[in-house]
């Protein structure tokens, strides 16, 4: 059985170690963009020169003890599911009996004036990290279009370095699709006070350029206010890398569309990650689910039926996300931004002996929580993860939750109009 897998990150590392565990003499196939397996979820840390390389790379699991062939810095051009053979841009065609495309995400660069040229950049690969931190070298004005995960952690961890940082979001406030307006405006608060300069609800109209060698000079908003650019990074959304599997006829949206056991259309074509569009356990949409978790999932969904195996997908949501800005750790879960006129708001308060609140927000249709949202303290975050996807009854959890309030500020609850 020939295996290949198009994509070495965390979808196609999780499918050859099941597909290893189930097949020890297939012959499998890694075909990869970068160097080396790394962790994408740092490269905010490498693009502000916090990370050295050797700290985010990580390691292949011992693939190539396990006769696991890792083709680096390839490039694939073409499918044929007829033929089953996928051809490379170094002109070598590879066959195959069953195929993963696990091909990850691009950059959405906005159809904004003046994007394209030296030192605008994405952060979605580690070549995008080090040309950052490259022209920290030189350059003092950093502007950072999408206040979304990408856009804020990056901006929290280049200000402490001494540049200049702008942050420009449509929203109005960062981080619009995890955070309510309350803890948004907090977010917003921790970041000016770091020396971040906010810029919401003020589109980007114009990037403009010297003409002696293209660089970036001004960002022009639409309010016509100019802001010095040296560099800009858009972090406002991605792609799904689908090209060339449209090309060859597999059925894709926004991302390729996979079942339950991660089959495409195609027979013996799998997809997994951040590329895979698949029913959200939590909205039932099908949608892309781009987090780390849940294209190791797949991955490992997708590697167990490659092999013959019989596993389906149980949990699949991208609606969790833990992240932390300056000191100040907080856990979205669910669809905060995406709030429904029957469901109740339900707000807990703690202030601790320091004088640190903390914020837990639920979300509830009847007894049944929606989504959350914990600030500061993020104490038993898994449990309300686990009651949105199960849909639980939480009601019996209130009591714990107003006797945690140190300042006895109560408990608000409020309908959604």
């Amino acid at each position: 059985m020939k295996y290949v897998i198009i994509g070495g990150s965390a979808a196609g590392i999780a499918a050859a170690a099941e597909i290893r565990k189930q097949d020890n003499k297939g012959e499998l196939t890694i075909i990869s963009k970068d160097k080396f397996y790394y962790s994408r979820c740092q490269l905010h840390m490498v693009a502000s020169g916090a990370a050295s390389v050797d700290r985010v790379r990580l390691p292949h699991a011992g693939l190539e003890d396990i006769g696991i062939k890792f083709m680096a810095e390839k490039t694939v051009l073409g499918l044929d599911t007829a033929a089953k053979t996928v051809s490379l841009d170094d002109e070598q065609i590879l066959a195959y009996d069953r195929l993963l495309i696990a091909t990850g995400t691009k950059t959405f660069f906005p159809p904004l004036e003046g994007v394209s040229g030296p030192w605008t950049f994405g952060l979605r690969n580690l070549d995008d990290a080090l040309a950052i931190n490259e022209a920290r070298k030189t350059a003092k004005n950093f502007t950072i279009i999408g206040a979304g995960l990408v856009g804020v952690e990056l901006a929290a961890e280049l200000v402490k370095t001494g540049v200049n940082v702008n942050l420009i979001e449509l929203a109005k406030h960062p981080l619009p699709i995890q955070l309510d307006q309350e803890c948004g405006d907090k977010c917003s608060k921790l970041l000016a006070d770091a020396g971040v300069k906010l810029y919401f609800g003020n589109p980007a109209k114009v990037l403009h350029r010297r003409p002696e060698d293209s660089k970036p000079v001004a960002l022009e908003l639409t309010s016509e206010e100019r802001i010095d650019t040296d560099v800009l990074i858009c972090a406002a959304g991605v792609i799904a890398n689908t090209d060339f599997a449209r090309r060859a006829g597999i059925d894709a949206r926004k991302g390729i569309i996979i079942d339950d056991r991660c089959l495409t259309n195609m027979p013996d074509v799998f997809a997994a990650g951040d590329v895979a569009e698949h029913i959200d356990t939590v909205n039932g949409l099908c949608q892309l689910t781009a987090v780390w978790p849940t294209a190791v999932r797949q991955g490992k969904i997708a590697g167990i039926n490659m092999a013959g195996g019989t596993a389906s997908i149980k949990i699949n949501t991208g609606m969790k996300t833990a992240i932390s800005v300056m000191g100040t750790h907080f856990i979205s879960l669910g669809q905060i931004c995406a709030s429904k006129p029957q469901w109740c708001k339900h707000i807990f308060r703690n202030t601790d002996s320091r004088g640190d609140e903390s914020i837990r927000v639920l979300y509830t249709d009847g007894k049944v929580l929606k989504s959350a949202l914990l600030w500061g303290n993020v104490t038993d975050a898994g449990l309300y993860h686990e009651a949105i996807v199960t849909r639980r009854d939480i009601s019996g959890d209130y009591l714990f939750l107003e006797g945690l309030d140190a300042a006895k500020r109560g408990k608000e609850t409020m309908s959604i109009l």
